[in-house]
Order: C-alpha cells, then structure tokens, then sequence
C-alpha cells in the first residue's frame, strides 16, 4: 500500500469506493482505520454511519431485528460523532438527516435530527425532501411507462 493508500484520505476514499460497490464490511474496516488514524476529522464517522445503517438495513438480510438494532445504534453514534467535529453547514445538515434516518429505522422520532438539520442549513429538510419525491415520481413513472410497454 502506497503512503497515500495508508493515509486518512486514502483509507477514506478506497472506503467510499468499497461502499459504493457493495463491501460494506470492508469499507467498514477501512473508515474505522482512518479514525484510528486521526479521529478529529469528520468525514470516516459519517460513512462509517453509513455502513452501519446499510449493515442494520432489513431488505439486506441482516441475521435477526437484534442485529439490526445493534447496527443502527452504532450509525447513530457515528452521525453524533461526524456532526460534533463537522463545520461545514451542509454536511452538518446531512449528517443530521442520516441520524434521523437511522432513528426513523428503529422506530424513533426524528424530529429533532430534522431540526437540527435545518438550523445547521436552513431549509436543507425541505429540499431534501423534495429531491425524494422529484425522485420517487420519476421511478413512478418509469414503472408506469415500463407496465404500458
């Protein structure tokens, strides 16, 4: 492994890249050694939540609800982290909205993460939201067009 490979970038990008195709163990592995590696920059912790909420997500066949509920602590604590060492407004904002996620996941109300969402960027809960359903409509769509075909 080169010297970039082993830095905090490094691990973080190959992490990212590792999520992104799938390996949510590896990339699991990869962001808890950037955080070994220097545990005051903010972006491991939140794909490190990220990993944990795929990890915790039911439709990936998480082995029992404990398991499940375990992962999605873990996420949970991870966004704590990521927004307590975070400046930048937007990825607060976004780290907000995943820990909401991840609540709304175990059943939790997540209507102080979407607060705090919005204080760290006003109206980000609100464009976000309709980015989702800009999106859920164009799957909508796409089903429909698919189902007339």
């Amino acid at each position: 492994m080169g010297l970039f490979g082993s830095s905090y970038h490094g691990l973080c990008k190959k992490g990212i890249r590792e999520f992104e195709s799938g390996n949510i163990e590896g990339a699991t592995d990869l962001f808890l050694k950037a955080i070994a590696l220097d545990n005051r920059e903010p972006r491991a912790f939140g794909w490190l939540g990220q990993c944990y909420m795929a990890a915790g997500d039911p439709i990936r066949g998480v082995p029992s609800q404990a398991d499940a509920h375990a992962y999605l602590e873990l996420a949970i604590r991870a966004f704590d982290e990521g927004i307590a060492r975070e400046s930048d407004a937007n990825i607060k904002a976004n780290l907000w909205w995943e820990k909401g996620r991840a609540l709304r996941m175990l059943g939790r109300d997540d209507a102080e993460a979407l607060r705090e969402a919005d204080r760290a960027s006003p109206n980000f809960v609100k464009e976000r939201q309709g980015r989702l359903l800009g999106t859920l409509e164009q799957v909508m769509s796409d089903v429909a067009r698919k189902r007339d075909t």
